[in-house]
């Protein structure tokens, strides 16, 4: 198997400690080959510097980010990703708690992940506040075949 690198983005550093030390737990348990973890706090570092990613966890509520942008900066990461030749395999969705969005915005967020990254085989959304989670929203996540939700 060949080499696989796992990027962080989030603009809190302790949401990025504790994602590379729960990563590291993960990884070395199960996974015998080589593996490597990048770190950034702004989208366009992580894209500026990276030449291959495998698995992303990107935070969708930074300061500098609304959900019009995000669904904008999805679109053109997607689209520099095309351009470097890279390919994602498993997303997730979470920092901001995406099911604090309504479910419309919810559904147009996934959308557009998800049209810009047909490759990735796995989704995960976090719902870090339970008292966020709606039928209508778990309706959108169902419809989206989100794997996994984060609670």
């Amino acid at each position: 198997m060949s080499n696989i690198v796992i990027g962080i983005c989030d603009d809190q550093e302790v949401i990025i400690e504790q994602l590379r030390d729960h990563i590291t737990s993960i990884m070395n348990e199960i996974w015998n080959d080589e593996w490597s973890l990048c770190e950034y706090v702004s989208p366009l570092e992580l894209l500026k510097e990276v030449e291959k990613i495998d698995v992303l966890f990107l935070d969708i509520e930074m300061p500098e980010m609304d959900g019009i942008a995000l669904i904008r900066e999805i679109r053109e990461s997607a689209n520099l990703m095309n351009e470097r030749g890279l390919k994602i395999r498993a997303a997730y969705m979470g920092g901001g708690t995406p099911t604090a969005l309504t479910a419309n915005q919810l559904n147009r967020v996934l959308s557009a992940a998800q049209e810009c990254f047909p490759g990735a085989r796995e989704w995960t959304v976090e719902a870090g506040r339970p008292d966020t989670i709606t039928p209508e929203k778990l309706a959108v996540l169902k419809a989206h075949n989100v794997d996994r939700v984060s609670v």
